[in-house]
């Protein structure tokens, strides 16, 4: 006979739900999907009139539901069920200067709260600031039920050898949000080290977005890019989007992952290429560092803010990042192709360091032991 199993409920069904959440059985606990919420109905109202939607009602939660616990991704009850959350910034994500920010604090606060998982120890950081400088009475207490855990990433080969590469020393960029990835500084550099022959080749998965938060970009930004790849078609392969079995593919025939960044509160792609045996040349920003080195890859040391962020906050930081970003790069790559013998050395560390830190096993087990202790 099958043993039952206490029912943990989620509302969004998104990519970083999955990842860290419902997608992910444990011993003693099946996920199920809740569909009854007034936020999420009303989200979805605000959605169809303004085309984006509202931090507050997309974070705030009433809990009802047929289930034992829930585990929202960013989200803050108020209900009376019990319930945990993953973060990856800081808690309550209402947006700055929201009135429901204190409403938020105190449910986290609550009993009815069991358990904060921050998404790296930089949220975790982040959070302990904001909690100090806002609502320092409370501080002890919310992080007390606040722990760090990575998400967990398979191994999608077990040995470099599995790895198919060709001669030229291929590189893999992955993102909807091109510019903010640090699409246009690969480019650029790219276009000057085949202007001098180099023997590098650049996969592109990514639906050229424009117009970001981070880069502030525009059309023109995009069609320069465009040029910049038509320029460079035999060496440079774009794909607007692929099936995931098709990007692994992709990164496991690649002997360099990039997520050179402007801005990513954590950066799963870098996860995925380490697993592919990619060692990845990633910034420095955010949660990066505590995924990535120049132990298993290379990093790029960019200006940053307090908090961790990239420091783009006006027209002459940006351009600043950017500069430091293209000569760096560049400086790596040119590195690379100059000692190609420290790709596989890094790539067979990248295998191990997935295997180690970021176990789907490990991960269940201590989601397991937190859906537990959230019941007693």
């Amino acid at each position: 006979m099958d043993k039952v199993k206490k029912v943990v409920g989620y509302v969004h069904k998104g990519y970083n739900e999955k990842r860290n959440s419902f997608g992910l059985e444990t011993d003693d606990f099946r996920f199920d999907r809740q569909q009854v919420d007034v936020f999420k109905f009303l989200d979805y109202l605000y959605f169809k009139t303004s085309n984006r939607t509202s931090s507050t009602l997309h974070n705030f939660h009433l809990n009802f539901g047929k289930c034992d616990l829930f585990h929202f991704f960013n989200g803050v009850s108020l209900g009376s069920k019990p319930w945990v959350t993953t973060f990856e910034t800081s808690l309550p994500r209402v947006g700055a200067n929201s009135s429901y920010m204190r409403l938020g604090v105190d449910r986290l606060n609550d009993s009815s709260c069991k358990q904060l998982i921050a998404l790296s120890q930089n949220a975790y950081e982040i959070q302990s600031n904001y909690l100090e400088g806002n609502f320092p009475h409370l501080k002890q207490k919310i992080l007390g039920k606040t722990t760090v855990l990575h998400p967990p990433q398979d191994l999608i080969i077990n040995s470099y050898s599995e790895k198919k590469l060709e001669t030229a020393l291929t590189f893999t960029l992955i993102g909807a949000d091109f510019f903010r990835k640090g699409g246009m500084e690969t480019l650029e550099v790219f276009d000057y080290l085949l202007s001098k022959k180099y023997n590098i080749k650049l996969n592109i998965v990514s639906s050229m977005q424009y117009g970001d938060y981070a880069t502030k970009t525009n059309k023109q930004d995009q069609e320069k890019a465009l040029k910049l790849i038509a320029k460079h078609s035999q060496n440079i392969n774009h794909y607007n989007s692929l099936p995931n079995t098709e990007v692994i593919k992709l990164l496991v025939n690649s002997h360099v992952g990039l997520l050179p960044t402007y801005a990513d509160t954590y950066g799963y792609s870098v996860l995925e290429s380490q697993a592919c045996g990619c060692p990845v040349i990633s910034t420095n920003i955010r949660a990066l560092p505590e995924i990535n080195n120049n132990e298993i890859g290379y990093q790029i040391n960019v200006p940053k803010t307090e908090n961790g962020g990239g420091n783009i906050f006006s027209v002459q930081d940006r351009a600043s990042f950017s500069s430091t970003l293209r000569e760096h790069l560049q400086e790596i790559i040119t590195g690379i192709v100059n000692n190609p013998d420290k790709i596989r050395e890094k790539g067979i560390r990248s295998l191990k360091y997935i295997k180690e830190n970021h176990s789907p096993l490990k991960h269940a087990e201590i989601r397991n032991e937190i859906y537990l202790n959230a019941l007693v």
